[in-house]
């Protein structure tokens, strides 16, 4: 058995020194590729077993083919999946849009079943996100009362639920050797998720003036219509993203503008 570290050198010794010379929070994980024989498997190290095994637990229970690693194992505070070999994707590939729309409506019309929006009261926790945000002095009084009136008004009676790949960005997507775009990231799939925060993430980071085109293939690819409510899952995944990076001391992520432009 072979083994050595995905991760990049860069990012490990970053990390190391964040955990020396400060108390900031550190992601723990530790990716391996291992060759076993003439097979090859991702090897993710949680540094918490509790993690793995519902990321084991979700993988089991996903059963579209082809859209993630098949699992392999899960023990103590690691996962296996079979590795997936193939090409890095970049945002800036101009067919990167049209390639995942038929993959992601695959994903987002699996299991998918609509229920009141009380039910899960996203809503709540977005009013605890900004109102948290202000007290911290990340949002002035008025953007505040704007984001407040901009919740209020974009909250739908129905939402639906179901299977998402919550961090849908291009460095976790890979295109594999027969050239179908393929989720990696083994912790972002989510059961009974909130459908659309992924795409919701993506549209905020990414997609740009692509957003509107990748929504159409998206609908036409059968998905669930969950960009009828995009602007609320928006404010959701930038008000949690950036309540979490203020808490983990990561100042560079946090940016009120990026509210203003929901508001405009």
């Amino acid at each position: 058995m072979k083994q050595r570290r995905l991760e990049p050198l860069r990012q490990r010794l970053r990390r190391a020194a964040t955990t020396l010379l400060t108390d900031r929070y550190v992601k723990r994980q530790r990716v391996y590729l291992v060759t076993i024989g003439d097979r090859r498997y991702k090897r993710t190290r949680f540094g918490d077993a509790a993690k793995a095994l519902r990321v084991a637990e979700t993988l089991q229970a996903f059963s579209l083919p082809g859209i993630l690693p098949p699992f392999v194992s899960q023990y103590d505070d690691e996962v296996w999946v079979e590795f997936v070999d193939g090409d890095l994707v970049t945002a800036e590939e101009t067919a990167l849009p049209d390639e995942l729309a038929p993959v992601l409506a695959r994903l987002y019309a699996h299991e998918a079943r609509k229920v009141p929006q009380a039910e899960r009261a996203a809503d709540i926790e977005i009013l605890a996100n900004l109102a948290f945000l202000h007290d911290v002095g990340v949002l002035d009084t008025k953007l505040h009362a704007r984001l407040v009136e901009h919740a209020q008004a974009s909250t739908p009676e129905e939402v639906w639920l179901g299977w998402d790949y919550g961090d849908l960005l291009p460095k976790n997507l890979i295109r594999d050797r027969g050239g179908a775009l393929r989720f990696v990231d083994i912790e972002s799939i989510h059961r009974d998720y909130l459908l659309g925060l992924g795409l919701a993430k993506a549209s905020l980071r990414w997609l740009g003036d692509r957003r509107s085109a990748f929504l159409t293939a998206l609908a036409k690819a059968g998905a669930p219509p969950v960009a009828e409510y995009l602007p609320f899952l928006e404010l959701h995944v930038l008000s949690r993203l950036t309540k979490r990076s203020v808490l983990q001391g990561k100042p560079q992520h946090v940016d009120s503008s990026a509210f203003l432009r929901l508001v405009r």
